[in-house]
């Protein structure tokens, strides 16, 4: 089952208003939601690499007390941040955002760097955080492909997803046509709760999803 052009702009404009209007009502609340602070925004995506979100909302506020800044990570060294992350699994983690904060500090004098381009080439800053600091900091419309995204697209344009679909040009397109919104950041952060609350990998909510209209897999699953 194919989607022509007319029907995917029309699919993408009730995907952003009916996951919108889910946010309202249902978007987790985390404490990086809550600030424009380059750095605490930059801090959750290293946290929430490969970790869930409830892991990391533990450790986070301490976490950031006792490292308020790009300088205290450096200051602190590997090993003590290592032990701190210790929770979150991941050993290297520390190593890595270690290496991040002394770059940072090194090239951009201890600046979060409001370019995605930079962003990307940081140390364990792929693509997708660099997207989801430009988005939540710098209020750029970025949109986020993670494996989480890329599953609703994937199940409601009936589009086979494969270990590439979040560098998939073809997802990155119907990505921007859906975050058309004057508040990309707030979209975003729904639709990353939508796919973890009722877009599921293993036991999708499909009777109660609002997409299940337009949703191909929905449609193939009756």
């Amino acid at each position: 089952m194919e989607i022509n052009k007319k029907e995917e702009s029309d699919i993408s404009f009730r995907i952003r208003n009916i996951i919108l209007a889910w946010g309202e009502k249902n978007m987790r609340n985390f404490p990086w939601r809550h600030t424009g602070d380059p750095y605490k925004i930059l801090i959750a995506e290293i946290m929430l690499h490969r970790t869930r979100a409830e892991q990391v909302n533990r450790i986070y506020d301490s976490f950031i007390m006792k490292y308020p800044d790009i300088y205290a990570i450096v200051d602190a060294g590997p090993h003590a941040l290592k032990n701190d992350l210790k929770s979150l699994g991941l050993s290297y983690r520390g190593d890595m955002l270690y290496r991040l904060a002394a770059q940072i500090i090194e090239k951009y004098d201890g600046n979060i760097p409001d370019n995605i381009n930079d962003l990307a080439s940081l140390p364990g800053i792929g693509d997708y955080a660099a997207s989801a600091v430009m988005c939540s900091a710098y209020k750029s419309p970025a949109p986020f492909l993670d494996t989480n995204t890329v599953r609703i697209i994937s199940r409601v344009y009936g589009i086979k997803p494969t270990d590439s679909s979040r560098r998939s040009k073809e997802f990155k397109m119907i990505m921007n046509s859906i975050i058309d919104s004057s508040d990309t950041r707030k979209l975003m952060f729904s639709m990353l709760d939508f796919a973890a609350i009722v877009c599921t990998h293993h036991t999708p909510e499909c009777s109660v999803c609002g997409l299940n209209r337009d949703c191909i897999f929905h449609k193939e699953m009756k």
